[in-house]
């Protein structure tokens, strides 16, 4: 996909382009999640469905492992807070 731009309104708002819309199918009213990239000034836009969608299957695929999801994420927060 061809990168596209939009521009921030006075109020701070931004409207994805349409092309976008329509691939992440968003309707008005959708939410959307906004995750800093990797990159500095980079950010990733993701619908709300599709974040939890993508929670699901990697909650699935650690219990089909037998990885106990509450220890993966007490060891993420004790990483992140030292």
């Amino acid at each position: 996909m061809e990168p596209q731009s939009a521009r921030l309104d006075r109020r701070g708002r931004l409207v994805p382009p349409a092309s976008i819309r329509r691939d992440l199918d968003l309707r008005e009213g959708d939410e959307v999640v906004f995750t800093a990239g990797e990159t500095a000034g980079e950010i990733r836009l993701t619908s709300r469905r599709a974040a939890l969608e993508q929670a699901q299957t990697l909650i699935r695929r650690h219990m089909r492992a037998g990885v106990n999801m509450v220890d993966v994420l007490l060891a993420e927060r004790r990483r992140e807070a030292s």
